[in-house]
């Protein structure tokens, strides 16, 4: 059921194939501190990703685990490589509880080699990518929904009109629904889609298909 709902969130992204050097954002994410300091070179092939990521983790990967880190390798190089991406914590986040819950059963030190592997494997640095999840939990903590959107994180989102959704990110706003108290309703998620412009059948599938996800 998990491997599915990742494969039904990945269903939403269209592949691109051309190299993603590294990126220095003029977008208004870097008013945030995000962009340079998270992400590197990104690979520009699921492949190329797939071969980082076993160089850094150094051993096979085994049972659920191994199709968890293929699909989110995936999904996350193919969000990466659109041309119009933005750097977001909010995908930030996504990636963080996404491995909080499919790790939770592991040692904590074999999670964090699971966890820092996937983000070489991404081009992205582990220990920032972490650190502004944890911002944006910090921030988001306590806030009300109307106060969210106020917020930078969502309003970066929003005023983009071209952002485009990915199992990551739909994670990461399923996240920032429940710190907010905001039961994910197809109601809800219809809102919260609507005031960013967002696909809400694709985060509806998120929400239903792994409800302890996020």
């Amino acid at each position: 059921m998990l491997a599915l709902s990742v494969m039904c969130a990945l269903s939403y992204q269209l592949p691109m194939h051309s190299p993603v050097a590294s990126r220095i954002a003029t977008s208004p994410s870097m008013l945030l501190g995000m962009g340079e300091a998270v992400e590197g070179k990104v690979p520009a092939t699921t492949g190329e990703a797939k071969v980082a990521f076993n160089s850094a983790y150094g051993r096979p990967v085994g049972g659920m685990q191994q199709g968890f880190v293929n699909e989110l390798l995936t999904s996350i190089v193919l969000t990466c490589i659109r041309p119009s991406y933005q750097p977001s914590r909010v995908f930030y986040l996504g990636i963080t509880s996404l491995c909080d819950v499919f790790f939770e059963s592991l040692e904590a030190a074999e999670a964090e080699k699971l966890y820092t592997s996937l983000c070489a494997g991404c081009g992205l640095d582990g220990k920032k990518l972490k650190s502004e999840a944890d911002k944006l939990v910090s921030a988001a903590t306590g806030k009300s929904e109307d106060e969210l959107f106020a917020g930078e994180d969502l309003s970066l989102i929003a005023s983009a009109g071209n952002f485009k959704y990915s199992y990551p990110l739909g994670a990461g706003i399923l996240k920032l629904m429940e710190l907010a108290e905001v039961e994910p309703t197809d109601e809800s998620i219809e809102r919260w889609c609507s005031k960013m412009s967002l696909p809400s059948s694709s985060l509806q599938v998120s929400s239903a298909q792994q409800p302890t996800a996020v």
